[in-house]
């Protein structure tokens, strides 16, 4: 029997808070660059639950691009 446990990890980069401002590609690779070692130390099923974490991250990014250059040419067009 396998007696693998998982451990318990500080995030360095929001001190545990949950929220990671991202204001560079930089630091954005440095997340990423977290994500990865977190998830090739973790078990199968919260593999699972990182990797639908990950893309609804990736989905919200991409919702926000698209959500800020929308309001730009809101606020170009009333002007």
């Amino acid at each position: 029997m396998d007696d693998q446990r998982d451990g318990i990890v500080q995030c360095p980069l929001c001190n545990s808070e949950g929220a990671i401002p991202v204001d560079d590609v930089s630091k954005l690779k440095e997340i990423n660059k977290v994500q990865r070692i977190l998830y090739k130390k973790s078990s199968l099923l919260n593999r699972d639950l990182v990797k639908s974490l990950i893309n609804k991250i990736r989905m919200l990014q991409k919702q926000k691009v698209f959500l800020q250059k929308k309001l730009r040419e809101s606020v170009r067009d009333q002007a």
